[in-house]
This record gives structure tokens, sequence and C-alpha cells, in this order.
């Protein structure tokens, strides 16, 4: 799939830089005779972004370390049983909130301002147990968000999910 972007202005498309508007050119004279499917949005509509998605599962992995620290537990109710919080349980949270907030279960599908918004309403319910993680930034080292990514990778082949 092809991207490119360019504003509007004045009813026409705009590029910012020539060789965007040679690309696009381009890319519409070799399909020429085909069907296009083209979708416009806002750029603050975009999906969110890889930088984000690594911090979403290093914020799951550290919060539910934090959680587990502080003596604070999921009950399962079955069992009458209370277990410690994994990666998968937090992001499975995150999942909840998406679906009732946005009615978007795939967090590969939120925009950027939905990511934040899950971490706000996730985090106003971690600090009345009195815990605050703030959400991972490009000031974390990239080393850090790897090996989360790295993490959520491996449980998530080990469990099959992939």
């Amino acid at each position: 799939m092809d991207n490119f972007q360019a504003r509007v202005k004045d009813g026409a498309i705009k590029f910012d830089l020539v060789y965007e508007r040679e690309d696009f050119k381009n890319y519409l004279l070799s399909n020429d005779g085909d069907y296009l499917e083209i979708t416009c949005r806002k750029k603050g509509d975009q999906k969110r972004t890889s930088s984000q998605n690594r911090g979403m599962h290093k914020y799951h992995q550290d919060i539910a370390r934090m959680l587990n620290d502080s003596g604070i537990s999921v009950p399962v109710f079955l069992e009458g049983l209370e277990v410690d919080f994994t990666p998968e349980m937090i992001k499975n949270i995150w999942r909840k909130i998406g679906k009732k907030k946005f009615n978007r279960v795939k967090t590969s599908e939120w925009n950027k301002n939905q990511v934040t918004e899950a971490y706000d309403e996730f985090n106003r319910h971690t600090t009345l147990h009195g815990i605050h993680l703030p959400f991972p930034s490009k000031e974390m080292q990239g080393k850090e968000l790897d090996e989360a990514i790295e993490y959520e990778e491996n449980t998530l082949e080990e469990n099959n999910w992939k």
C-alpha cells in the first residue's frame, strides 16, 4: 500500500515536497485504467505510531510488575484464588477500555489520541491504588522498548496467539 501526504488548499491537493508530488503522479500513471480506493484522513487521525506501540508493550510489562510488587492481584472467581498480573492481562484491560470508549477492541486500530486516552483512563485507576507509571516516551532507552517488544512476541509465540 502506498501512502502520500499532502494538504488541501483551495480545493486542490498540495504536496509539501516536490518528490512526493512526483511519486504520486507516477503512482497514478502506473495504475492507469485501474480502480483505486483512496482513503483520506486528517493527520491527527493517523494510526498509532511504532513508538506508541513499543511504549504500550513496555508500559503493560512495567505496570504489571508494579501492581504485583504492591500486593495488588487479580481475583480468579472460579477458584476463589488471586493471581498476579501479567502484561497480557494489562493488554486485555486496555482492549476493554478501547471497546467501551472507541468501539475498537484491536489496539492496532487505535489512532494516536486513543492510545493517550486509554493510558489516561487506566492510569486514573492505578493511581487510586497509589501507583503511577508515566507512559514510555521517546526519551526512554530504545533498548528497553525493544526488550518489551521481544518479550511480547515471545509470549505470543509461546501461547500460539501470533
